[in-house]
């Protein structure tokens, strides 16, 4: 199964002003992809979207860890 989910908005003033996002998803028996795209320049921070659902967050943290033999 494929499902595309897209948002687009647009606006003028000064500049021409643009918001917009897209999500595609698929999903097989072995097998699932997830992408996500999003963009503006409105000045909406974006960064607050992200998160890690791991645990411990040892893929996402830029702390290394030297051990002692």
């Amino acid at each position: 199964m494929f499902n595309l989910i897209a948002t687009l908005g647009g606006g003028y003033g000064d500049e021409g002003l643009w918001n917009n996002s897209v999500i595609a998803t698929y999903f097989r028996r072995n097998s699932q992809f997830l992408a996500t795209y999003k963009g503006n320049n409105t000045g909406e921070d974006l960064s607050q979207e992200l998160y890690s659902f791991d645990n411990d967050y040892s893929r996402t943290s830029n702390k290394y860890v030297l051990l002692k033999n």
